[in-house]
């Protein structure tokens, strides 16, 4: 589904949910790196923020899931932009 997305030009930067979560943010608080590394890669922006002002970094630090920040971070997901929690 992701590949057929991608392939039609749909846009990977849509908010999927009522809080205004990415497709990349859900893949990042799940550990889904294979999916994260091929939404990266296809350009989605790294720093989108929710309605509740998480990233995908600040939601894989959240989430325990530091690979998931490791492949943010190589991707030039900025550590300084900060989520209302912090």
């Amino acid at each position: 589904m992701l590949r057929f997305t991608i392939q039609s030009g749909g846009s990977l930067n849509a908010k999927t949910t009522k809080q205004g979560d990415t497709a990349l943010m859900l893949a990042t608080s799940r550990g889904y790196l294979e999916v994260m590394r091929e939404l990266l890669a296809s350009g989605v922006e790294v720093d989108l923020a929710n309605l509740d002002g998480y990233t995908a970094l600040s939601m894989s630090i959240t989430q325990n899931q530091p690979e998931a920040a490791r492949i943010l971070l190589a991707f030039g997901a900025d550590i300084n932009q900060r989520d209302p929690g912090w």
